[in-house]
C-alpha cells in the first residue's frame, strides 16, 4: 500500500473521480442491475456531482493516488438521514477501480474517511449498502462495520428496485473503557435485535411450508380414533424435533465452509415446493379414482376390529415422520438462505429459534385442529342455545378450515418456491422487478407475485413431468 497515496480531492479530479465511480459501480453491480441499467452508469452523468462535492465541501472528498491516477475515492459528512444526531457522520459512497481491488486501497480511503469524522466530532459512522453486494457488504463487515437489520429498504437504481441496508460502527477504533460496558451492551442488543429481524423475515418466507406442513399433518392424523389422536400428533412432534436435530447442524456445517451450496440448495428446495404443488393439484384432479381408494381403504382399515390399530398408528406416524423431514429440510434451507453471511451465533440462533417456533406452532396447531371436531361436538350438546350454536357452527367449519388451509398451503407452494427460483436466476429477477417497478404500487406488489406464481407452476410442471417421465421408464424395464 506504500505506493498509493491518499489526499484531499481538487476540482482537477472531478472528471477522474466520476470515471472511477462508473468503472467500480459496473463492475461491482454487475449481475445486479440489467444491461442496460449498467451501460446507464457513464462518467458524463457523475463528473458535475462530483465536481459541486469538491467544491462546497459536501460530502468531503478523499482520493487514492497511484503514479499521479486517481484509482480510489471516498466521500464521507454528516449523515444525511433524518433524526440522526449531529454526531453520527456517513460513508457516502467509497469505490476504487476494479483492478486495483484487494490491494488495501478500499482500507487506505476509508482510514482517512475515519480521521476526517473523528476531526469532524463524530462518534459513530454509517453507510448504506445494497444487500446483493457481496464485495460491499464483506469489506465493511471485515472494516467493523454491523447491520442495523430495522433498516432494510427498497430504493430504486434507474426502473430496478433493490433492497439496501444501512450498517454502523464507532469512529474511534480504541474506545475509553469508560464505555466498553456500554458498547458490549449495545453489541448484543444489535445481535438481539438482528436475530429478532432475520427470524421474523425467515418465518415469513417459510410461509408457503408451513401452511402446507398444516394441513398434510392435519391429514396424515386424521381417521385415527379419537382417543388415540392427540398421541399419534406427540408422536409425530418428537420425531420433528429428531429431524430439525439433525438438519439443523447439518445447515450452519453448509453454511460455514460450503457456503456456495446454499443458493442451489435453494433452488433444488424452491423447485421441490413447485413440484409438490403440482403433484397435488395432479394427484386431485387427475387420479381421483386412486385418491378415492386410498381413502376407502384407509377407512376400512380403522373401523376393522381384526386390524391391529397400533400397527396402523406406528405407519401414520413414520409416514408423518418422513414427510416432516422434507417438509423441515425445506424450512431450514430457506432460513439458512436468509441468515446466510451473518455471523455464526446469529446463524444458529436464528436456525434454532425458527425450528422450535415451526415445530411447536405446527404441531400445536395440528392438535387443535384434529380436537376442532370433538370440541364443536361437546359444546353441541351443552344446555345453552348459544353453546350448541357454536359448536354447530365449528363441525360446520371444520371440513372447510381444512380445505382451506390445504389451497393456500398449495398457493404458498408455488409462491414461495417461485419466488426462490425467480431471485436465483439474476435476470429473471431482474425482469421481474422491472415489470413490476413499470406498474407501481399496489398492482406492482401483485403482479411480482403473480410473476413468482406463474414461474412456480411452469418449473412444478417441469420437474413433475421429468418425475413421471422416469416412472414409466421404470416400469417398462
Amino acid at each position: 500500500m506504500s505506493d498509493y497515496e491518499v489526499r484531499p480531492a481538487t476540482l482537477r479530479d472531478a472528471k477522474a473521480i466520476a470515471e472511477v465511480h462508473a468503472a467500480a459501480a459496473r463492475a461491482a453491480y454487475e449481475g445486479i442491475l440489467p444491461e442496460d441499467e449498467l451501460r446507464a452508469l457513464a462518467p458524463a452523468t457523475r463528473e458535475a456531482k462530483w465536481r459541486d462535492a469538491i467544491e462546497f465541501s459536501e460530502p468531503q472528498v478523499q482520493v487514492a493516488v497511484l503514479d499521479g491516477e486517481v484509482v480510489g475515492f471516498v466521500g464521507f459528512d454528516r449523515s444525511r438521514d433524518a433524526k440522526t444526531p449531529s454526531t453520527t457522520g456517513e460513508i457516502w459512497a467509497i469505490y476504487v477501480l476494479p483492478e486495483h481491488w484487494d490491494k488495501g486501497v478500499g482500507v487506505a480511503l476509508w482510514d482517512a474517511a475515519r480521521d476526517g469524522l473523528e476531526e469532524e466530532g463524530c462518534t459513530v459512522v454509517t453507510v448504506w449498502v445494497p444487500l446483493r453486494n457481496d464485495r460491499a457488504m464483506r469489506f465493511h463487515e471485515l472494516a467493523g462495520f454491523k447491520r442495523e437489520m430495522k433498516t432494510a429498504k427498497t430504493t430504486a437504481i434507474g426502473s430496478v428496485k433493490i433492497e439496501e441496508i444501512r450498517l454502523k460502527r464507532n469512529v474511534s477504533p480504541n474506545p475509553a473503557m469508560a464505555s466498553s460496558l456500554l458498547l458490549l451492551l449495545d453489541d448484543i442488543a444489535t445481535v438481539l435485535d438482528d436475530v429478532s429481524v432475520l427470524t421474523k423475515v425467515a418465518a415469513k418466507k417459510t410461509a408457503g411450508v408451513l401452511g402446507d406442513d398444516l394441513a398434510l399433518n392435519a391429514q396424515q392424523v386424521s381417521g385415527v380414533k379419537a382417543n388415540r389422536e392427540l398421541p399419534v400428533v406427540w408422536a409425530v412432534c418428537k420425531g420433528s424435533f429428531v429431524n430439525k436435530a439433525i438438519l439443523v447442524p447439518a445447515a450452519l456445517a453448509i453454511g460455514t465452509w460450503l457456503p456456495w451450496l446454499v443458493t442451489p440448495l435453494l433452488m433444488v428446495g424452491g423447485a421441490f415446493l413447485c413440484f409438490e404443488g403440482c403433484e397435488k393439484l395432479a394427484h386431485k384432479f387427475l387420479h381421483k379414482e386412486e385418491h378415492a381408494q386410498d381413502t376407502a381403504r384407509h377407512e376400512h382399515a380403522v373401523a376393522d376390529e381384526h386390524v391391529d390399530i397400533a400397527a396402523v398408528e406406528k405407519q401414520k406416524v413414520k409416514g408423518a415422520v418422513r414427510t416432516d423431514f422434507i417438509l423441515s429440510a425445506e424450512i431450514i434451507a430457506i432460513t439458512l438462505g436468509t441468515v446466510q453471511g451473518q455471523p455464526f451465533l446469529t446463524q444458529l440462533t436464528v436456525l434454532v429459534g425458527i425450528a422450535l417456533i415451526m415445530t411447536v406452532g405446527v404441531y400445536g396447531l395440528v392438535a387443535g385442529i384434529v380436537k376442532l371436531d370433538d370440541a364443536g361436538l361437546y359444546l353441541s350438546q351443552r344446555q345453552g342455545a348459544g353453546s350448541r350454536a357454536i359448536g354447530r357452527a365449528i363441525l360446520v367449519a371444520a371440513p372447510w378450515l381444512m380445505k382451506g388451509l390445504s389451497i393456500a398451503g398449495t398457493a404458498a407452494m408455488f409462491l414461495v418456491g417461485g419466488g426462490i427460483l425467480v431471485h436465483g436466476v439474476p435476470a429473471l429477477g431482474h425482469a421481474v422487478a422491472a415489470w413490476a417497478a413499470n406498474v407501481g404500487g399496489l398492482l406492482g406488489g401483485l403482479a411480482s407475485m403473480g410473476a413468482n406464481a406463474a414461474v412456480g407452476i411452469v418449473a412444478g410442471s417441469l420437474v413433475l413431468a421429468g418425475v413421471e417421465l422416469v416412472k414409466r421408464v421404470r416400469r417398462t424395464r
